[in-house]
């Protein structure tokens, strides 16, 4: 199954023109919806692959990860995984693009509380719709990106303000 689905999106990316795969890295300001309401500020980072399905319409999935720790005495560290597979929509300008894009998101979190001898961790996923708003700018093979990602899942939204690069392979977008 997993085989002919990317069989399947190759041919349609190929019959749309020159189908350049993508892939670069992402870094941005993660704030997490706790509890209580508040926004916890995490610094998130990792890879994005984006597959072109023609000059409007691309293929994008990114992996984030995020780590917080604190406390002296007793403490508290959280790890943060999110990884989505979403596609977009290009609106270009010239050498920029207007994208939209929205798609399904699973969110791993685990966090360790210890103290003197004591330990305790949990871990949990929440599976929920991703969806965002970028602006591409095309250098050459080059692209920079600057963008809004939204995770809404059961009683959580999570947002994340970032910037990335992607590279072009097979062509220029």
């Amino acid at each position: 199954m997993k085989r002919s689905l990317l069989l399947s999106l190759l041919l349609l990316a190929g019959t749309a023109g020159a189908s350049p795969v993508r892939a670069g890295g992402d870094v941005a300001l993660l704030l997490r919806q706790e509890a209580g309401g508040q926004r916890t500020g995490l610094l998130s980072m990792g890879p994005r692959l984006s597959l072109d399905l023609g000059r409007y319409f691309a293929l994008s999935a990114d992996y984030r990860f995020a780590w917080a720790s604190e406390g002296n005495v007793a403490s508290a560290t959280t790890l943060y995984h999110r990884t989505s597979l979403r596609p977009e929509f290009h609106l270009p300008v010239r050498t920029t693009d207007f994208v939209l894009a929205a798609g399904p998101a699973l969110t791993v979190v685990h966090t360790s509380l210890g103290g003197t001898g004591t330990r305790a961790s949990a871990t949990y996923s929440r599976l929920g719709v991703s969806g965002g708003a970028a602006v591409d700018i095309h250098l050459a093979s080059l692209t920079l990106r600057t963008g809004v990602d939204v995770v809404w899942a059961a009683r959580r939204m999570d947002v994340s303000v970032g910037l990335g690069a992607l590279y072009s392979f097979g062509g220029s977008p």
